[in-house]
């Protein structure tokens, strides 16, 4: 399995285990991605538990870089991103390669890591650069 294969399985695996609903009392996540300044959709931004480093779920940017999403409990989060290039074809889109280069991939050099409480949390900006 290619390495690109290998994120995306991650964050499909994210969304089936934890679902699309929201339990009523895991934390509710609101934020905001920039790259370059620029808000940006079609971002993955995956959580980590700090403490056990594993994927508790997983969301994609929407417009404006939004994303609005649910961890299972609160405590300390490793955020880790990607943002594959959307290649259309007249058939099917594909995502192509991660456009930020792996740089925010990893665990050990993630895009941030956060605190989260009880009830709703609003992240400050996420900000990644290209280069």
């Amino acid at each position: 399995m290619s390495r690109r294969a290998g994120w995306l399985a991650v964050a499909a695996a994210c969304c089936c285990s934890f679902g699309c609903g929201q339990a009523d009392n895991s934390p509710m996540i609101t934020g905001t991605v920039t790259v370059d300044g620029k808000p940006v959709s079609g971002l993955y931004v995956v959580f980590y538990d700090a403490a056990t480093k594993a994927a508790t779920s997983s969301t994609c940017t929407q417009d404006g870089g939004r994303f609005e999403w649910n961890v299972p409990e609160p405590g300390e989060y490793v955020i880790t991103a990607f943002w594959p290039k959307r290649i259309e074809t007249a058939e099917e889109v594909i995502e192509g390669p991660d456009q930020l280069r792996g740089r925010y991939r990893q665990f050990e050099h993630p895009a941030a890591k956060v605190t989260i409480a009880a009830g709703e949390n609003t992240l400050p900006p996420i900000e990644l650069a290209r280069k």
